[in-house]
């Protein structure tokens, strides 16, 4: 599923949403996935563009992603810090 030696797949680079201590897996910082209050949670587009909402555990966010199956993944991610 993740390239773990990728930019956004390692637990180490600071891109990536695996990196508990980076700006997208933090559970503190304003861009990361595992922030419930996060302001700015990436957005997810597919090659071609296309838009398909904010990736996030924040469930109030605007525009958050609501596909079951990939919230119950991301807050087992976001729980195991």
């Amino acid at each position: 599923m993740f390239n773990h030696n990728g930019p956004n797949g390692s637990p180490y680079s600071s891109t990536s949403i695996l990196n508990h201590f980076g700006d997208f897996g933090s559970k503190y910082a304003a861009y990361s996935v595992c922030n419930p209050y996060s302001s700015d949670p990436p957005v997810v587009v597919d090659s071609n563009g296309r838009y398909y909402g904010r990736f996030s555990v924040n469930q109030y966010g605007p525009a958050r992603i609501n596909d079951g199956k990939l919230l119950a993944w991301l807050s087992g991610m976001c729980a195991a810090h």
